[in-house]
């Protein structure tokens, strides 16, 4: 009887620990702020700036190209916001 008691225990722990472990997730997930890119703090990204953030979706220099839409070779704060929103601007 005593080790029913303890799997109990621990069983009703698993959905405590999941929770903590689903928000970890989301939180490795987040993205980085345009500030937190922009190492020089001159208000634009430029490619190398932009590519040590990794892209999940194609290379970094594929995303920067969709990013740059109106081709100057930087991503403004705007441009970048756009991608958050799901839309283009610009081009």
């Amino acid at each position: 009887m005593k080790n029913f008691g303890r799997r109990t225990t621990v069983l009703s722990l698993v959905p405590v620990l999941l929770m903590f472990t689903a928000e970890a997730g989301a939180q490795n997930r987040e993205r980085p702020s345009f500030a937190d890119i922009d190492a020089n703090d001159d208000g634009k990204l430029s490619l190398e700036e932009f590519s040590k953030m990794g892209s999940r979706r194609g290379t970094p220099e594929e995303m920067f190209e969709r990013l740059d839409t109106n081709g100057d070779g930087y991503i403004t704060e705007d441009e970048f916001e756009s991608r958050q929103r799901g839309g283009r601007r610009g081009a």
